[in-house]
């Protein structure tokens, strides 16, 4: 189920990615020419199961891409801090308490930790996938002034919600993990 969701996940992030590729590509090259790629790819009906392959692979593999490059790219926001904030006052690292959450804690808590980290991934390649969507349809000329408005402000403040969703979850996750190990190591404790 993990690896699924996982696997769903940069699919999404890629997918996205793709699309403002897509529309970068129609700026460069043109609506036109754009469209003649397009249509030489597909015409070759034999060849679309290979091209289906062949463009998910490379969904999946761009996703990966962006989402390492957001991770970097968002250690310049203080992630780090934001991560040990937490473990400082347990006096334990992050990676030791995650490891031994992830060994002695419940199912549900372990659940509630992977799915914080698929948000926080997703959330975070969203806010630099929205910009280069908003900036891709504030350069087009192939639509009207108010669509190309319209669409430009929906992908900032998408980009924009992305990047509070991310600091929201992404503190919350930290904190629930030193909460998680301390409630853990409490009650492993001795009794008195």
């Amino acid at each position: 189920m993990a690896t699924t969701t996982l696997f769903v996940e940069i699919l999404v992030i890629g997918a996205t990615l793709e699309l403002w590729l897509s529309g970068l590509l129609v700026l460069i090259l043109g609506r036109h020419q754009a469209a003649e790629i397009v249509a030489s790819l597909t015409s070759a009906k034999e060849l679309v199961p290979i091209l289906a392959v062949v463009a998910l692979a490379m969904t999946y593999a761009l996703g990966w891409i962006l989402n390492f490059f957001a991770e970097r790219l968002f250690r310049l926001f203080g992630q780090r801090r934001y991560r040990q904030q937490p473990f400082e006052l347990l006096q334990v690292s992050y990676d030791t308490a995650k490891a031994r959450v992830l060994q002695g804690g419940a199912e549900a808590i372990i659940y509630e930790l992977r799915m914080d980290r698929h948000i926080i991934r997703v959330a975070r390649a969203s806010v630099i996938n929205f910009a280069a969507l908003a900036l891709v349809l504030f350069g087009s000329n192939d639509l009207t002034l108010g669509i190309r408005i319209t669409l430009g402000l929906l992908s900032v403040t998408a980009s924009v919600g992305a990047f509070f969703q991310w600091l929201t979850r992404y503190r919350a996750y930290y904190r629930f993990v030193a909460q998680s190990y301390e409630a853990l190591m409490c009650s492993r404790a001795p009794s008195a």
